[in-house]
Parts: structure tokens; sequence; C-alpha cells
């Protein structure tokens, strides 16, 4: 006789099947982490909503902000799909992203070489303002494991 399982119920199998993807689930899961002794002791200070959005949830959300900047950053500075469907850069170039221009001079005008120099300008760029916001994040991104000195 083969002995059945217990899968626990629906939910419990949906979040054990799913991962956390995407930028909103992200944010639930991280909020959704124990924090019910953190807002406990805003409640018993006498804070407010506003005391524990300040002081527990936006700091308990912090990394995965962090985490949705850079990857908005990259992403932001390689737009290319929807404008070279739709358009192919649009009348005048008025959709002519500089990835969409680095695709055009590379494989419509065959400039090899200028093309490899745009591709390395967009990835210093990228790398420029990743490092800015990396830099950035000792002031601003409270993970739970640091313990400030000072």
């Amino acid at each position: 006789m083969v002995a059945k399982r217990d899968l626990g119920t629906a939910r419990d199998r949906y979040h054990q099947s799913v991962d956390c993807g995407g930028k909103h689930d992200h944010l639930s899961c991280r909020v959704a982490r124990d924090t019910s002794q953190l807002y406990e002791a805003v409640d018993i200070d006498g804070g407010s909503w506003f005391s524990k959005l300040t002081n527990v949830t936006i700091p308990m959300m912090t990394p995965i902000i962090f985490y949705n900047l850079i990857m908005g950053i990259i992403n932001s500075f390689q737009v290319f799909t929807d404008a070279y469907i739709m358009t192919n850069g649009g009348p005048h170039n008025a959709t002519l992203f500089y990835v969409l221009y680095l695709y055009k001079n590379a494989f419509q005008y065959f400039e090899m070489g200028y093309a490899s120099a745009l591709a390395w300008v967009l990835f210093l760029l990228i790398l420029a303002f990743t490092i800015l916001v990396f830099k950035s994040s000792s002031l601003w991104v409270y993970y739970e494991s640091e313990v400030k000195k000072g």
C-alpha cells in the first residue's frame, strides 16, 4: 500500500511551487517576512501607521527597491524590441533609441567598428550608473544582518 503524503492546503502548495518573481512579488515577500514583532514594538511605543511605514516597512523593503532600481537602470538603457518591431526607428528617427541605433550601425550599415564602440560606450554608461547607485546604497539600503557602528 502506498502511503499518501500530506501536501497541505492549496495555498501552501502554491507558495511552495511558485517562486517570488517580479517586482511586486518580491516586495510582498519581503514585507511578509517576520515583521510582526517589529510592528508590535511600534504599537507598544505608541507609534502611528506612519511610524510603522517609515521605520519598519520601508527599511525592510530597501534591498528589494535597490535591486529593482539597478535592474530598471540597466533595462532602461537597453530599450530595443518595441521600437524595432513597431516603428523600426520611427518617422524621422523619432523612436531611434541608442540600442536600435547600435543595431542599425552593426547589421544594416555593417559599421562593425563603430557599433562595437557604441556598445562599449553603452557598457561604460550602464557601469557608471550602477556604480553610482551601489556607492550610494550604504546611505539608504538597510540589511538586517548589518550592525552600524558609530
